[in-house]
């Protein structure tokens, strides 16, 4: 925006708008300009206030509506907010019930009994277990578990003879799940549940749910899970071959893109909506997309065949960009046409067995080698390659392999657990998580059997911090048997009053003695005799001593080093200015102005110097040091830029803020007719 813009034009800008928050978020120049100038009553006087104050009374009567605290929390949030930050949440809103009372007894014993662990009830039923400790019922929580873990096969045995399926038993019970694949447990307990998709569902399931759909992406969206599923058996063609089809890989439709400007744009795609979204909004990147910025959003489009081929379709795209270009449009293809993306990856048999051989697991083929698992899957060959494999370790073996084979270099070059955290701090987190440091590093005890062997270790170590960083467990077994003072008695516990006094003088000040000899320090202060060995020289100095230091000094940085305590003095009490005056460096005119011309920028000047940047500002002179700037240019200077441009793309690629005004202002036809 120029410097100063008319009131005429500013009251044009602001006249449309009728809601003051939509004019200030989208004409911010213009709003910042009118309240420079003090104009806002006259030129925003007709627009919407959107109150945002609510009285005491008005949340009164809201809240009188609610009975229950947490529907008056989640259907008026803004007033419940409101309410707590005046602090009137006791006053208005006391007739509420809260959730905790909601319960019955008989509730709270019946939600109690389905749940065998005390952290896993307090998840999901918070605010049951919450209503159980306030009431003072926790004899309902006695058959739960404490912690989460399950000391016998018996127990895990007990929990999964419940459960029938195994993706409910593995949702409900996670840390139970977790528990029995990490002992390999899972083929003995686990085998009489149904697992996977297969079980969940019939053939005539699946073909009942099918028929409610007539489109095929639909269908995959909604219920991906019965998709996956058919897909899974090779039942794709015949449950789903009635649904509308938007393409796949090897049918392809050619579109059109033209523009009133005379360019056009030829492609082919199997999905006509998501390429259109592709070309229009999301990829910026696109011919197409960055063509709409120059005309502004205008665009046709057009498709031109039906399902094709995709050969077919890859030589028609050819034949109608040479048509469109010999009739006179601009093309704005990039590459030849006739290229096919997202083309099927043919996998022959061979290289199909290649692939899966390299692999134990499912859930690393999926990984490895995503489009070959893919492949399969769409076709029901998964039965075919993979029957061999497992879905992922599951024993304590297998996992242990697996580690070895992916950190083999890291594991051989460590030597103990130590090592591997301080130098791969990621591996040893992994197998931390996974439960496998015992198995590769086995803890080993770090404090002998005996007594007398203990404290033998514990005389090698200097003092107290050295064995307290080195052998923690050791240290703590001293300190709770009392055996501290016998192995590392403390020196300072040791002097006598005398020895004390004199450690005391000989330290210059308190500072000293306390970053010294702390148990002295506190020895004289729990028996009030700093004062006689460090006089407070703030207490004891009268006003005129004080005068006479404070003239002896030129300036506040001489006073802080000469006498830090009456600086402190004169710093409480604001008297600092009183003696020295915070004088700013006067500069000169000529001076000013160059280091005016040593910046760049505005923003350069304004952060390391701010006086002159004020003194420019004030005197309407930043123009002069800096013509370039956005917000500075003259109307004469913004037109003389726009004349070295030789169209609108390469304005809009060079002064973008200079393409803008003009079409804010209508004259970009003025400049660069059509």
């Amino acid at each position: 925006m120029p410097k100063k813009i008319p009131e005429e034009e500013l009251a044009a800008i602001a006249a449309p708008y009728n809601d003051l928050r939509e004019f200030r978020q989208k004409e911010r120049n213009a709003y910042s300009l009118i309240c420079r100038h003090g104009l806002k009553e006259k030129l925003c006087g007709h627009m919407k206030r959107r109150v945002t104050y609510v009285s005491d009374e008005e949340l009164a009567n809201r809240a009188a509506g609610y009975y229950v605290l947490k529907d008056f929390r989640e259907g008026d949030p803004y007033a419940y907010n409101m309410i707590c930050h005046r602090g009137l949440l006791e006053k208005l809103c006391g007739h509420m019930e809260r959730a905790i009372n909601s319960f019955t007894d008989e509730e709270l014993a019946e939600r109690a009994s389905k749940y065998f662990v005390l952290s896993e009830f307090n998840e999901k039923e918070h605010a049951a277990c919450q209503a159980i400790y306030k009431r003072g019922l926790n004899h309902l929580l006695d058959h739960m578990k404490r912690d989460h873990e399950y000391q016998t096969d018996e127990e895990l045995a007990e929990i999964t003879s419940q459960y029938d399926e195994l993706t409910i038993f593995r949702k409900e019970q996670p840390k139970a799940y977790g528990k029995i694949c990490s002992r390999g447990l899972f083929d003995k307990l686990c085998t009489h549940m149904k697992r996977g998709m297969r079980d969940a569902y019939t053939i005539e399931e699946l073909a009942v749910i099918a028929s409610r759909y007539d489109d095929g992406k639909e269908f995959r969206e909604k219920e991906p899970s019965v998709y996956n599923a058919i897909g899974r058996r090779g039942l794709l063609e015949e449950l789903c071959g009635h649904m509308k089809r938007r393409g796949n890989l090897f049918r392809r439709k050619i579109y059109l893109f033209t523009f009133p400007d005379g360019y056009a744009y030829v492609g082919l795609t199997f999905d006509i909506e998501g390429r259109v979204r592709q070309h229009t909004v999301t990829d910026k990147n696109s011919p197409v997309y960055q063509h709409m910025r120059v005309t502004g959003g205008k665009y046709e489009f057009t498709v031109l065949t039906d399902w094709l081929d995709k050969d077919v379709a890859a030589k028609k795209e050819e034949q109608f960009r040479k048509q469109y270009k010999a009739d006179g449009w601009k093309m704005l293809n990039r590459v030849r046409c006739g290229a096919l993306g997202s083309a099927k990856v043919n996998h022959p048999e061979s290289e199909i067995l290649e692939t899966v051989s390299r692999y134990r697991y499912i859930r690393d083929f999926s990984k490895g080698s995503p489009k070959c698992y893919r492949y399969l899957r769409t076709h029901g060959l998964l039965e075919k390659y993979c029957a061999t494999m497992k879905l992922k370790p599951t024993t304590l073996e297998e996992r242990k392999e697996e580690a070895y084979e992916k950190y083999k270099s890291v594991i051989d070059s460590c030597r103990n657990r130590d090592e591997l955290r301080q130098n791969h701090h990621k591996v040893y987190n992994w197998m931390m998580s996974h439960h496998l440091l015992d198995e590769f590093f086995p803890k080993q005890s770090t404090m002998p059997k005996t007594d007398k062997g203990r404290i033998a270790m514990a005389k090698r170590c200097k003092n107290r911090s050295e064995l307290y960083k080195k052998n923690f467990p050791l240290w703590y077994w001293l300190k709770n048997n009392g055996l501290l003072d016998e192995v590392f008695p403390d020196p300072q516990r040791a002097f006598s009053a005398e020895e004390k006094e004199k450690i005391a003088a000989s330290c210059k000040n308190r500072h000293e003695l306390q970053v010294k000899h702390n148990s002295i320090y506190v020895w004289l202060k729990d028996n009030n005799r700093l004062d006689e060995f460090f006089p407070d020289t703030i207490t004891f100095m009268t006003d005129e001593e004080r005068m006479e230091v404070i003239a002896s000094c030129k300036s506040r940085k001489e006073l802080r080093e000469k006498s830090p305590a009456t600086f402190d003095w004169l710093n409480k009490r604001h008297r600092l200015d009183e003696f020295f005056s915070k004088m700013p460096r006067r500069y000169t005119a000529k001076e000013k102005e160059n280091i005016a011309k040593s910046c760049k920028t505005i923003a350069e000047l304004s952060k390391k110097h701010s006086s002159i940047y004020r003194w420019l500002r004030d005197n309407d002179r930043l123009a002069d040091f800096f013509p370039d700037d956005k917000r500075l240019m003259s109307d004469e200077r913004r037109i003389e830029l726009v004349q070295t441009c030789r169209n609108r793309t390469d304005l809009y690629a060079k002064y973008r803020f200079l393409y803008f005004w003009l079409k804010r202002n209508n004259r970009l036809d003025e400049f660069f007719p059509r």
